[in-house]
């Protein structure tokens, strides 16, 4: 099974032309609007830094919608924003490399980021820790049950929780983590499920047990014995997007 932890990428670029390059198109552009700069986003860092024009057409659109609604008008707070979402694009990169290994190929690759992509601009979430843990979600479920539309699902069920529940980034990740680490031992423990997932998704063990139709102390009991697979992810994740699904997409 693929571990996120095998993959090491190493990415050294020289940031300053570009940062120089969009300096000055803030200066000349002004209050851009989003369609506009993401035209001008493009072309400029073609001709600036032509490694970052490698990094997913997708992940740059998504920044250059934020940054576009950000709506700066003076070129020097345009270019100091700029310089950070330079950083977090080529964090960008390395998740995208990270994901044509985990999928096999750069098309399977596109499509998983375009999807996770869509959630999170959908639902108002970090988009980099959270694309960081459907990734590895991803790379657990490989060849298991859940592989594709199950991790979709689950990830989507955590994500419309997350949102309405208030979690914070840091949260948000562990809560991923948690189900990865579920999905990467091929059962559910009670330990996984109170402790690690319970611990940052309140009411996370309750909503479980009542997407099997059992009561918690069922759900302890079977937990005990050991009979809860992964593939009761699937549920939690339709209990979940229940749940949550309506007030998520309302905020």
């Amino acid at each position: 099974m693929p571990k996120i932890a095998s993959v090491s990428i190493d990415v050294k670029l020289n940031l300053d032309p570009a940062k120089r390059q969009v300096t000055e198109f803030g200066h000349s552009g002004g209050r851009i609007a989003g369609g506009q700069f993401e035209r001008g986003f493009s072309d400029h860092l073609r001709s600036a830094t032509p490694r970052i024009n490698s990094v997913m057409t997708g992940v740059f659109q998504g920044v250059g919608i934020q940054l576009a609604q950000i709506g700066l008008d003076a070129g020097k707070k345009f270019g100091d924003a700029f310089s950070s979402s330079i950083a977090t694009s080529v964090n960008f990169e390395k998740l995208n490399r990270t994901l044509q290994v985990v999928t096999g190929s750069t098309t399977a690759a596109a499509r998983e980021l375009a999807y996770v992509g869509e959630v999170t601009k959908r639902l108002s979430l970090p988009i980099e820790e959270t694309t960081r843990g459907y990734i590895q979600m991803t790379a657990a479920a490989k060849g298991t049950i859940l592989e594709g539309e199950g991790v979709r699902q689950i990830f989507t069920g955590i994500a419309a929780a997350s949102k309405t529940l208030g979690l914070s980034s840091a949260e948000t990740s562990r809560a991923l983590n948690a189900v990865q680490q579920m999905i990467s031992k091929g059962k559910i423990s009670a330990e996984e499920l109170r402790q690690q997932l319970g611990e940052v998704m309140p009411g996370a063990f309750q909503q479980f047990a009542k997407s099997l139709g059992v009561s918690t102390q069922e759900l302890d009991k079977l937990l005990e014995d050991g009979k809860v697979g992964i593939d009761s992810l699937i549920y939690f994740a339709a209990q979940l997007n229940k749940e949550f699904g309506h007030t998520a997409e309302a905020y």
